[in-house]
C-alpha cells in the first residue's frame, strides 16, 4: 500500500498518463522500507540540440500492478532551459 498525503486537484494520483509522455528514470523494488524526509533537491546536468526545453522532476512510487502515486508535496517547479 502506498501512503501519500491528499494530492488535491491539481495532480491525478495516477501519474501513468503523464509517464506515457515523458522520460523517466526507475530502480528496482526496494527490499526494505525506506522513509524520505525533507525538501526534495535534485542536481541534473543536461544536453540538448533544441533552442529551449522545460524540465520537471516527480518522486513517485510504482506499485505492483503498475499504478504510479506522485510522493512529493511540493508544487512541481518547472525550469525553463534557453541556450
Amino acid at each position: 500500500m502506498i501512503m501519500a498525503p491528499r494530492l488535491g486537484p491539481y495532480r491525478p494520483s495516477d501519474q501513468r498518463r503523464d509517464d506515457a509522455h515523458s522520460l523517466f528514470l526507475d530502480f528496482l523494488p526496494l527490499t526494505e522500507p525506506l522513509a524520505l524526509l525533507g525538501d526534495v533537491r535534485l542536481s541534473l546536468r543536461v544536453a540538448s540540440d533544441t533552442t529551449c526545453g522545460q524540465l520537471v522532476a516527480r518522486l513517485n512510487a510504482v506499485a505492483p500492478d503498475g499504478q504510479v502515486t506522485q510522493i512529493t508535496t511540493q508544487k512541481p517547479a518547472p525550469r525553463s532551459l534557453r541556450h
